[in-house]
């Protein structure tokens, strides 16, 4: 209801669609409280981020498009559906992936890749990994000298699964700003991490594992905010 994309933009459009008029900010402020208070009074429905559990051996796949089609997989192999089985959300860093095709292998991505077949085979576990919601996922950690595709290897991985405009960020310097960046996306990318102090490895942690982070809301004495989530590295 509130923030960048907020539905009070939306609300002035559609109400000037409707009667070639704009609104009243008071009557839009009024509109939105009435709004926030029914959703308080509303049972919460779980909302995933780019993968979601549908049932307790599905997984569900937001293709991120505007049309809102999605994956679901499970045991007996994957389905394209035109509607999720469950709500996603979407941020700035979500970026479509292509329909999927059947009878594919994996001999591509290994050319790619500048790994011998032990550790591809990890990075492939991995990758599978990535697809299942609610588990703490490993940290996929790609070393090697200077000019050894690393780069080029982190952003082929996170397109596989959670495509992004920017798929590869720079390591935070403070807790918060680690916090809003893997709040609003699946896959966080980090590359050129030449150190890593206590307090980012502990965030790191408490990202995979899912471990909230609680701090003081701004321009408050007493009001807690809290960032949970469960995020692949």
């Amino acid at each position: 209801l509130r923030g960048r994309e907020a539905l009070r933009k939306r609300l002035a459009g559609l109400f000037f669609d409707t009667y070639g008029s704009t609104p009243g900010g008071t009557a839009l402020t009024d509109a939105l409280c009435v709004l926030e208070g029914m959703a308080d009074r509303t049972e919460a429905e779980p909302v995933g981020l780019r993968v979601a559990p549908a049932r307790e051996t599905t997984v569900v796949l937001d293709l991120g498009a505007e049309d809102g089609r999605c994956v679901v997989l499970d045991p007996r192999g994957w389905q394209l559906r035109d509607r999720s089985p469950v709500l996603f959300r979407r941020s700035a860093l979500t970026a479509s992936l292509p329909e999927p095709t059947g009878g594919g292998n994996l001999d591509e991505l290994r050319g790619l890749l500048n790994v011998d077949e032990e550790r591809f085979r990890l990075v492939v576990a991995w990758l599978v990994a990535a697809l299942v919601p609610d588990i703490p996922h490993p940290i996929l950690a790609l070393t090697g000298e200077q000019g050894t595709a690393k780069s080029t290897a982190a952003r082929l991985v996170v397109s596989l699964i959670d495509p992004s405009p920017a798929p590869l960020r720079t390591a935070p310097h403070e807790m918060r700003s680690c916090a809003a960046a893997a709040s609003a996306s699946w896959i966080v990318a980090l590359h050129n991490v030449s150190s890593i102090q206590p307090w980012f490895s502990d965030t790191l942690c408490k990202a995979v594992t899912g471990d909230g982070i609680g701090e003081r809301a701004l321009f408050t004495d007493d009001d807690i905010t809290v960032i949970s989530f469960r995020r692949c590295i």
